[in-house]
């Protein structure tokens, strides 16, 4: 799968932030992701989404502390042009720190899994070499989480913003920008 191999490795935006320092303006904090391909580890798997899914490991340097958060994700064709994502909760027989792209001891049946209910699904449009998207989920009464992902060969970006009525909770109005730093090879 194209975007799962566009998506594999180790990913900072350590150039964005040299540039925000360089302009005298620093905007996103430091960040980084390791995003690995998971299918092996998940039995009872139908064949069509054993590619497609990946552990996400994202870590912010948020001051003087890191906040690390690791996510269960699937990338689905729809057709030749159309991925869709969907987030999945994490088992919660499995630690949060423990749920990493390197920790091969991680075991799960599919028919476990339950898709997030806080994540509405993103359908992510392929443009030339380009696959974009945006959407928007509540996360309860007042609550809007407005997402949009944007990946190619060289990275991705990514825009998140939590409002709470109608005001800027979280997040930024410019995306992350991430370029890859090491690859990972998918399974």
């Amino acid at each position: 799968m194209k975007i799962i191999r566009m998506l594999s490795g180790a990913f900072t935006n350590e150039e964005q932030i040299r540039n925000e320092e360089e302009e005298g303006m620093r905007v996103h904090p430091a960040a980084k992701h390791v995003i690995t391909p998971c299918g092996h580890l998940i039995s009872n798997t139908p064949e069509e989404l054993k590619c497609g899914f990946v552990i996400e490991e994202s870590y912010f340097e948020m001051g003087d502390r890191i906040i690390d958060k690791h996510y269960l994700f699937l990338y689905e064709d729809v057709d030749e042009k159309t991925v869709r994502l969907t987030s999945y909760d994490l088992p919660e027989a499995i630690r949060t720190e423990n749920f990493t792209g390197s920790n091969d001891s991680i075991r799960l049946d599919f028919r476990d899994l339950r898709v997030s209910p806080r994540f509405e699904p993103l359908i992510l449009e392929k443009n030339n070499d380009e696959y974009y998207g945006e959407n928007v989920s509540s996360f309860g009464p007042g609550k809007v989480f407005r997402f949009s992902l944007r990946v190619s060969e060289k990275g991705f970006e990514v825009k998140e913003l939590l409002e709470a009525d109608g005001k800027r909770f979280a997040g930024y109005d410019t995306p992350v920008v991430y370029k890859r730093t090491v690859a990972v090879k998918p399974q």
